[in-house]
């Protein structure tokens, strides 16, 4: 069986979230979302806005086909979000998975920000299972850039390499119900998993939404494009960061308090052998 987590929301819609492994059944939809999420050639005239964006979506879909020959839980993770119906949830709620996806859902909440997300629930996911209309998706990887590397916290002799998100992309019909905030926590998680000490991202500056959903969430400034680009036409790329030593420290300790209560319980269950 496949394993998924429930991000459970605490706003008064009360919408939950279930983000998964990318399964090659997804392609279209994952492709609709990214080519219609990224795509800002539109230029007012509707034949060569047509003509545009079919070229940017053959540019996404070739994109995206080299990327899934290249996943790996170890370095690349595609994520999908999936809405998840009232009914169902109860259902996939009582089915708990692996300690290590447990340990993935408490990391995503202990990471959490300012939002609507208060829990996550690892779950599994069964056989034959019917997908729900898929809503979201990130991207999530191991990268080594020196020149990102060299301006996070401790330089190159601290780090090796980073997690990476990219490629983020919702809904119209879902956006600012938190959804993206979800993903981001999902993404987090999984950089946690990695023994990531940093989270990155790029943004436009002049996409403003994004910034403040980055800012709240505890994002900062890494660097920045010159102010000379604006002046030529182009866009202002913002790198941002999330430092994530503490959630690690975290972590490390729970699980190293997790394993002193097994030893003990095991130590317990020999000695009461013994008197038997």
């Amino acid at each position: 069986c496949k394993t998924a987590v429930i991000y459970r929301g605490s706003s008064p819609s009360k919408k939950s979230w279930l983000l998964r492994d990318f399964e090659s059944e997804d392609m279209p939809a994952v492709l609709a979302l990214q080519a219609r999420g990224f795509h800002d050639g539109a230029v007012g005239v509707a034949p060569l806005d047509q003509l545009s964006f079919k070229m940017f979506e053959a540019e996404v879909a070739d994109a995206l086909r080299k990327k899934v020959r290249i996943l790996s839980p170890e370095s690349f993770r595609l994520l999908v979000a999936e809405g998840v119906p009232a009914a169902p949830l109860a259902e996939q709620q009582q089915q708990r998975d692996t300690q290590q996806l447990r340990d993935q859902a408490t990391a995503a909440t202990s990471a959490q920000q300012a939002g609507p997300y208060q829990t996550a629930e690892s779950v599994v996911l069964q056989q034959g299972r019917r997908a729900e209309q898929v809503v979201g998706v990130v991207e999530v990887s191991l990268q080594d850039f020196k020149d990102v590397l060299q301006m996070l916290p401790g330089g190159l002799a601290t780090n090796e390499t980073y997690a990476y998100v990219a490629s983020m992309a919702v809904a119209a019909q879902e956006r600012r119900r938190g959804l993206a905030l979800a993903m981001l926590q999902s993404a987090e998680a999984q950089a946690l998993q990695w023994g990531q000490r940093n989270l990155v991202l790029h943004v436009y500056e002049d996409n403003v939404p994004a910034v403040q959903l980055y800012t709240r969430y505890g994002m900062q400034l890494l660097s920045k494009d010159p102010s000379w680009r604006k002046l030529l036409g182009g866009r202002i790329k913002v790198t941002m960061y999330k430092d994530l030593t503490p959630q690690l420290r975290e972590l490390a300790q729970r699980r190293s308090e997790e394993m002193a209560a097994a030893m003990a319980q095991q130590q317990q269950q020999q000695q009461q052998e013994e008197v038997v």
